[in-house]
């Protein structure tokens, strides 16, 4: 996980690089009592993420700006089921239960609350959300609110242009100090694996033999002298 959280002068925020599937950690890093720097805007990864990860970060009061990938296919997501949104009717294909969510929503705050508390690490909130690999009912209500959002974050990325020059500016200074520190900060030293002991009656092992050249050397044998 690279993450970094620099001053970014356009609108003087805060922005971290994290991958995809470490962003709860990564929340829970932000909320250690020892930690004094909080980013606004959270970046990941292109990789997949759940509806419910954007619910809890952004209930957290994150940012959430994750890469989009196959972006001409992104699924939005809809709350009145009859409205006409003209070009975008086809991609608003899903609909999100408001009631569900609203029947939820003590609980719901219950759980971000105590991820503000530290009580339980938000990296842990998603397998208490799922049973049997599938969401529970307040899981299904968080995945409900992190649809708002996430349609959201698709529509104003596709109509914003300062929003994409942000977002990528954000990425890139950030991946640009991660390469910097890659390529003059020491790297630790590669330890060498352990050798068994020889077990009794144990052949000894035989040296490898030598690398052969890859390119053969070709040697002049002398002519036949005079007779």
């Amino acid at each position: 996980m690279a993450c970094a959280a620099p001053s970014y002068p356009l609108r003087a925020k805060a922005c971290a690089i994290t991958t995809s599937r470490d962003t709860l950690h990564f929340a829970d890093l932000v909320f250690n009592p020892d930690n004094d720097h909080r980013p606004d805007v959270l970046i990941t990864d292109q990789g997949s993420y759940s509806d419910i990860v954007f619910a809890i970060v952004t209930l957290l009061g994150f940012d959430y700006r994750p890469v989009l990938a196959d972006l001409p296919d992104a699924k939005l997501w809809r709350i009145n089921r009859g409205a006409d949104y003209a070009a975008l009717d086809r991609a608003a294909r899903g609909t999100i239960d408001l009631d569900r969510i609203a029947r939820h929503w003590p609980d719901i705050l219950r759980v971000i609350c105590s991820i503000y508390t530290r009580t339980v690490a938000a990296h842990e909130v998603i397998r208490m959300l799922q049973r049997d690999g599938r969401a529970t009912q307040l899981g299904e209500a968080f995945a409900a609110y992190g649809r708002i959002f996430r349609t959201l974050h698709v529509l104003t990325f596709v109509d914003d242009p300062a929003y994409r020059r942000e977002t990528k500016a954000m990425r890139n200074l950030n991946e640009g100090r991660h390469d910097l520190a890659t390529a003059h900060l020491p790297r630790p030293p590669r330890r060498a694996a352990p050798r068994l002991p020889r077990r009794a009656g144990e052949p000894t092992r035989r040296p490898r033999p030598r690398a052969q050249l890859r390119h053969p050397v070709e040697h002049r044998l002398p002519g036949p002298g005079p007779h």
